[in-house]
């Protein structure tokens, strides 16, 4: 997986608010896709995750795409 590895702070759902948690750039969200850093993300910015996964064998199901 593509990425820097530096640590970010993303915020992710807890109860009726959000928490703060720290995470490294090119690990995987909930939807699927990578948290990015902002330099990572420029250099990424064209790239389909998900195409790019089914052309290496990965499946995904119908309602991924």
């Amino acid at each position: 997986m593509a990425g820097c590895n530096k640590d970010l702070k993303v915020y992710v759902e807890r109860g009726f608010s959000y928490k703060e948690i720290t995470v490294q750039c090119g690990s995987t969200s909930p939807t699927g896709y990578p948290h990015l850093c902002v330099e990572c993300e420029e250099l990424y910015k064209d790239v389909d995750w998900r195409k790019e996964a089914a052309l290496n064998g990965e499946t995904w199901g119908e309602d991924d795409y």
